[in-house]
């Protein structure tokens, strides 16, 4: 867009500290630099930060009418858009990296002993809930056969057969089969959770082929 424009342009900054707001500031001028130049000042002046916490902030920058957003990142604007920062430009070094970030969460998500997954997390206290959940435990798995596959990462083998025994310990006979029938057929129920703390034995160890 020009630097000046025929009406004012409505400018809002906000300073973020930690993921909060801590100041936001606003303006209106027929030069875009007038107006960046007054919100961010009203921003500082409301955050009330000394100069060492501001250079540890993050700027968000609003063209109001227009529904634009730059979010500041590793000193540079980056396009914002309803909290997100779109991917304008997909390339297979990009794919690549998204693989290996997702890969890396499901890891951490995986209790490093039973195999199964947590489904919450919280931050304040950087802990995952006490249960393990097969619901997910089985798309986590799902995912990371699929990326063994692809990639054959013997890393993931242990993770993969731990997700797989978990799974297998929380069968059981379904309801409707005969009490005198093979107690062979088994059922996993999507809801099925268990506790972090479970006194039960861990999961048989399974092999890839």
């Amino acid at each position: 867009m020009p630097p000046t424009a025929a009406q004012p342009i409505r400018v809002a900054v906000s300073l973020y500290d930690g993921g909060a707001v801590v100041g936001r500031g606003a303006a209106a001028d027929d030069e875009l630099c007038v107006s960046l130049k007054e919100a961010a000042g009203l921003a500082l002046a409301a955050s009330g930060r000394e100069r060492e916490r501001v250079e540890l902030a993050r700027f968000v920058v609003e063209l109001v009418d227009l529904e634009y957003a730059l979010v500041e990142h590793d000193g540079r604007g980056v396009e914002l858009v309803g909290g997100l920062v779109p991917a304008r430009v997909l390339g297979r070094d990009m794919v690549r990296r998204r693989i290996d970030e997702g890969t890396a969460y499901l890891l951490r998500v995986m209790d490093p002993e039973l195999g199964g997954v947590h489904k919450y997390y919280h931050a304040p206290t950087d802990r995952f809930d006490d249960r393990l959940h097969t619901i997910y435990t089985a798309s986590t798995l799902y995912t990371l056969l699929a990326v063994y596959a692809r990639d054959r990462d013997e890393r993931l083998r242990r993770p993969i057969e731990r997700a797989a025994g978990f799974l297998l310990s929380m069968q059981r006979v379904a309801p409707a089969i005969p009490a005198t029938a093979p107690s062979t057929t088994p059922w996993i129920s999507g809801g099925t959770s268990a506790s972090r703390d479970s006194s039960s034995a861990p999961p048989p160890s399974r092999s890839l082929p």
